[in-house]
């Protein structure tokens, strides 16, 4: 639960195995040394499947947070948006669209590789699902991320054959490249 999680990170804090953030209250980092060798210790410790059940335990996680954010940034819109299935991971509660805005902004680099991850992990339907889900707060200003995101839900629906996905992710391609004033690439994909 949240109060083991955050007891454990204090601990991780108190031995230098974590640091606070400077700049976001109740956020850590690590050392790129320490994080290569968890995720070596994970891939010896944990069995595939272990580890295949928390990643996706992972992914649902930031969709269900996602849309969270989303349906509280952008309410009308929510029918536009995939359906998420109920997680029994603690999710963020936003009082406002404010608030939704401030955890997609911290949370947008684990968004982005979130989604990049799913496709190269064979999770394909949650990598379009994602890229549905952010569409909207990609294209208020994030287009580098959007076209990195909507690349990879593309490469995840013509995986999958999924031509609803194909269409959302080539039409979100398009829009972000109209919003750079590329106009070729934005035909291309449009």
């Amino acid at each position: 639960d949240l109060a083991d999680a955050r007891r454990g990170l204090d601990a991780l804090a108190r031995a230098h195995l974590v640091h606070p953030s400077p700049s976001a209250a109740g956020r850590f980092g690590t050392h790129d040394l320490l994080r290569a060798y968890a995720a070596r210790l994970a891939t010896d410790e944990d069995s595939r499947s272990d580890r295949r059940v928390a990643v996706a335990r992972l992914l649902d996680l930031y969709l269900a947070a996602a849309g969270a954010a989303m349906d509280r940034m952008h309410p009308a819109d929510a029918g536009q948006r995939p359906r998420v299935p109920a997680v029994t991971t603690p999710t963020p509660e936003f009082a406002g669209a404010d608030e939704a805005r401030a955890w997609l902004d911290a949370e947008r680099p684990n968004l982005v590789a979130a989604v990049a991850h799913a496709v190269a992990g064979g999770w394909p339907a949650k990598a379009v699902a994602l890229g549905v889900t952010l569409t909207r707060y990609l294209d208020g200003g994030h287009f580098d991320d959007a076209l990195a995101v909507h690349g990879h839900a593309l490469r995840a629906a013509e995986a999958t054959g999924d031509l609803t996905g194909q269409a959302r992710a080539l039409l979100n391609i398009g829009a972000t490249h109209l919003h750079l004033c590329g106009l070729a690439d934005a035909g291309a994909a449009l």
